[in-house]
């Protein structure tokens, strides 16, 4: 019982602290995954346990999720005052 109690806890602790990656083409196509794996020429991203292969010179730009909730959070701020 404590074995399953704990292996809830560590689920939830993990799930809750995932960020993820957008990643928008040069043809206004988004990818919003976790990049997996990255070369001078080739992105390899998961989206949805599906593991994708994107050219890099196709790319337009890809956004951290966790620096745009940084950014957000900066300019509410700045708003504030």
């Amino acid at each position: 019982m404590k074995r399953i109690i704990f292996f809830l806890i560590m689920i939830s602790f993990f799930s809750g602290v995932v960020y993820a990656e957008k990643v928008i083409m040069n043809d206004g196509k988004e990818y919003v995954g976790n990049i997996h794996h990255q070369t001078d020429s080739v992105i390899f991203i998961v989206q949805k346990e599906e593991l994708i292969k994107i050219n890099k010179a196709d790319v337009k730009e890809i956004i951290d999720e966790k620096e745009e909730k940084k950014k957000k959070k900066k300019n509410k701020k700045i708003k504030k005052k």
